[in-house]
């Protein structure tokens, strides 16, 4: 036996270690290789792209802030000799660049070196709708792979060597379960990155033409619609003017942060809430109003990162309401409050939709984080309802909350359940399950008074801080960041609505220029620690979240 650990005390050597060095040191050799596979991907993808060129690359990278390398391009232009290739390579690997850019001046001197990019002057794309976007979110892309690769090379690296690893026979393990978490971590992310680059990929038509597949359009507009929910707040938040969201396809909506890049979100999007033909021209698109939960999804960041006066942030003014009974539900309010603030009633209109194909279970079902979805939909109308008192014209929603709530008591009606007052505002309204004398009525009434001041606290410093034209003056073209999306112009008639939403799904739409959108940086995390790193990690969604040291799956 072996003397070691607390005050002498005697442990038998494992006989087997799990909690070598060696062991999470190769797991590191894991990591590279998904970043490998995915660089190698995003190269594929890449010499599928009609238009992509040397000049257009070079001018993507100027207009975002790096060297202007356009007269070496066009000196190349005019003639393709070796010299020519030797110069402009020799500028993009001058180590004197920018440090934010550098990784893809290596990448532009690359691909001219192997001869993959062609050098003829920019022409129109065939295959796309607004290229230049496409192109940056790629690069976007390709930047957070690199940004995890290095993540993993040096920060993970670093942990791992600065862990205490014994020979087996110490009284206390080393926290190896805090490693495990990052590693869990980082594969999920790699694996989101793998998702988004693949959904992007140019499809081969039976004419050997490649053209923008069904995901890549639909991308294309949650991409857009994910960088007008930001743009109100985008001056608050870590990362400006260099942040951008990235729109993803998955089995549920969620929002990810990760802590190796403030530039960049990642917006999960259900598979079944988009319909794929959104772009195309020969049909009226749905209303999917489930795209809706997007602003509530980028709520869920500017919850925990917008830097409101004196540096604190509206997770930090929910301390306030510590002893209120619904404190647990804050940031679930928040993030609707945001996507009412953004988006108007058809924030309402998507969550219902989401809720409304729930069974009593699901409708019943209390997770501690998010308001039960049987009330939920109320309180929507609720913070249409707080909107409409700061009176300001454009949030002039009463009515609609009103034909909000008539539409979700008839909808509950189905499932069962009764009010006991035909209004839901009503001071004596209760929530009661009909032929069913062991569910305990919802004093709704109770419930509204108690959540209306979190509420009232969110959207009144919400207004005080948005940006409700964010970009100044844009071209009439280009999208436009104006807040709210949907003003209550059809109080009446909810159905009416589904034209505001389906404009915001179109072909037109997809084709509409971003003027802020631009590439995210190449950075380092700051922090130093396992527990800093998984702190910094964050995955919520309008129906489930998770952070910290926990993974959804």
């Amino acid at each position: 036996m072996t003397a070691n650990g607390d005050n002498g005390k005697q442990h038998d050597p494992l006989l087997y270690d799990f909690f070598r060095q060696d062991h999470w040191l190769e797991r590191l050799q894991s990591v590279e290789d998904l970043t490998s596979s995915n660089f190698k991907l995003w190269r594929t993808l890449l010499q599928t792209l009609d238009g992509v060129t040397v000049g257009r690359f070079a001018r993507l990278l100027r207009d975002a802030g790096a060297d202007d390398y356009l007269a070496a391009v066009a000196q190349l232009e005019q003639a393709e000799t070796a010299a020519n290739y030797d110069l402009l390579i020799q500028q993009l690997r001058n180590h004197a660049a920018q440090r934010a850019y550098r990784h893809l001046n290596g990448l532009l001197a690359t691909l001219l070196q192997n001869r993959r990019l062609p050098v003829a002057p920019d022409t129109p794309p065939a295959a796309a709708l607004d290229f230049d976007f496409e192109l940056k979110q790629l690069l976007n892309l390709y930047t957070l792979n690199h940004n995890l690769y290095n993540f993993a090379a040096v920060k993970l690296y670093a942990a791992v060597k600065a862990l205490s690893f014994t020979d087996g026979t110490a009284a206390a393990l080393p926290p190896v379960y805090l490693l495990r978490e990052c590693f869990r971590h980082v594969a999920l992310d790699a694996e989101i990155m793998q998702r988004a680059i693949v959904q992007r990929r140019r499809e081969r038509e039976g004419n050997g033409r490649y053209q923008i597949g069904p995901h890549a359009r639909a991308l294309l507009v949650t991409d857009k619609l994910a960088l007008l929910a930001l743009a109100p707040v985008a001056h608050l938040l870590p990362g400006h003017p260099r942040l951008n969201p990235i729109t993803y396809f998955s089995h549920s909506t969620s929002i990810r942060r990760v802590p190796y890049s403030a530039g960049a979100i990642l917006v999960g999007i259900r598979y079944d809430v988009v319909t794929l033909q959104i772009n195309r021209v020969a049909a009226a698109p749905l209303p999917a109003f489930e795209l809706m939960a997007i602003p509530h999804e980028v709520g869920h960041y500017v919850y925990h990162h917008a830097r409101l006066a004196g540096g604190t942030t509206f997770a930090g003014l929910s301390a306030q309401f510590a002893d209120n009974p619904y404190a647990h539900w804050c940031e679930e309010l928040f993030a609707d409050c945001y996507g009412c603030v953004v988006a108007g009633p058809l924030t309402g209109l998507g969550l219902q939709a989401l809720l409304a194909y729930s069974d009593a279970h699901a409708l019943e079902e209390a997770d501690g984080e998010h308001p039960t979805p049987l009330v939920r939909p109320f309180l929507l109308s609720e913070i249409l309802r707080v909107l409409s008192a700061q009176g300001r014209p454009e949030y002039r929603f009463l009515t609609v909350a009103q034909r909000l709530d008539e539409n979700w008591a008839r909808i509950l009606e189905r499932h069962g359940y009764a009010l006991t007052t035909p209004d839901a505002g009503d001071a004596a309204c209760r929530i009661t399950r009909r032929a069913d004398p062991d569910f305990t009525p919802i004093d709704f009434a109770r419930l509204r008074a108690d959540v209306r001041p979190i509420i009232e606290t969110f959207v009144q410093q919400l207004l005080a801080h948005v940006r409700a034209a964010p970009w100044g003056d844009v071209d009439p073209g280009a999208l436009s960041p104006e807040i709210p999306w949907s003003r209550g112009s059809h109080d009446d008639d909810l159905t009416k609505y589904d034209a505001e939403m389906a404009a915001l799904t179109t072909r037109a739409f997809a084709l509409k220029k971003a003027p802020r959108h631009t590439l995210i940086d190449s950075e380092q995390s700051r922090q130093k620690t396992l527990q800093a790193f998984l702190d910094n990690w964050g995955h919520s969604g309008p129906t489930g979240s998770s952070g910290g040291t926990h993974v959804s799956t």
